[in-house]
């Protein structure tokens, strides 16, 4: 684990994001692989994971599972998962992790709780009815909407991985899916958000999910798999520097790789993991 010259903890923030067979579920287990001695609560929302974990890395016993099918289940096993963090000391739970799979649905959930919840229908209903009653004015500039976005941040940001980080403070991965960077112009402006632009522009590539997931995490990793070749990349998008490596992370493009990713990782780094 990642300590800093005066031999103090620190805990970390992985993001993998990719198209199918990447490896993204993977680098969950492989990181619970290498820290037997700390628990990892994985909260599942596509329903994967389990099989990943069965089939390749059932000796891995320090997972603390977590099914979750949509943002009410959500919010109770999170809450489970809170409780027993919060009842640790600091010096123990920051050496704790939570795995968030496929967080781009927990960002869909939120959403479709607000639909339900408070305007009684469902999200593509109430997304309908914002444009019926108001064609010329549907977006962040209508009152409605604005509200609904207050409320779904609010649930999905603060009470939920913001919380991860700023409250509990242990480590965090978290996976997504990958979707192409638009290059569409509207108006002279891009339909990409500045965030999504700054951060991911350079490898065409996003994460899906709420567009700030990557700037919660120390590190954010593209994953690539050639079904041709049957070898895999690793890209770094973004990584912070890392107390204690011996020296700063370099930018890695297409990196391939083999068996466990954090063993190429800090070999490549010279950093711990």
């Amino acid at each position: 684990m990642p300590l800093a010259p005066n031999g103090m903890y620190y805990s970390e923030g992985y993001l993998f994001y990719g198209y199918p067979s990447c490896g993204k579920s993977s680098c969950i287990m492989q990181w619970a692989e290498m820290h037997p001695d700390v628990t990892v609560f994985v909260l599942d929302g596509d329903n994967k994971f389990k099989r990943v974990w069965l089939a390749d890395y059932e000796h891995v016993t320090n997972i603390d599972y977590h099914t979750v099918e949509d943002w009410p289940s959500l919010v109770r096993e999170f809450e489970k998962i809170k409780k027993t963090l919060l009842a640790m000391p600091m010096a123990k739970r920051e050496r704790q992790c939570i795995a968030l799979e496929m967080v781009d649905k927990y960002w869909t959930w939120a959403q479709d709780h607000y639909a339900e919840e408070i305007m009684n229908m469902t999200r593509s209903q109430y997304l309908m009815k914002l444009r019926s009653d108001n064609p010329d004015k549907t977006g962040l500039s209508d009152s409605d909407s604005q509200n609904m976005w207050r409320i779904v941040k609010g649930h999905h940001n603060t009470d939920f991985i913001d919380f991860i980080t700023d409250r509990l403070r242990c480590n965090l991965i978290v996976t997504s899916p990958a979707m192409p960077v638009s290059t569409i112009v509207s108006k002279g402006k891009p339909q990409e958000s500045n965030e999504v632009l700054d951060l991911y522009a350079p490898i065409g590539h996003k994460a899906e999910g709420e567009k700030r997931n990557g700037y919660r995490v120390d590190t954010v990793i593209f994953l690539e798999y050639d079904y041709k070749t049957k070898k895999r990349y690793w890209t770094t998008v973004k990584e912070k520097s890392k107390p204690g490596a011996i020296k700063p992370m370099p930018q890695a493009w297409r990196r391939e790789f083999t068996g466990n990713f954090f063993l190429d990782y800090s070999e490549f780094t010279g950093g711990a993991i």
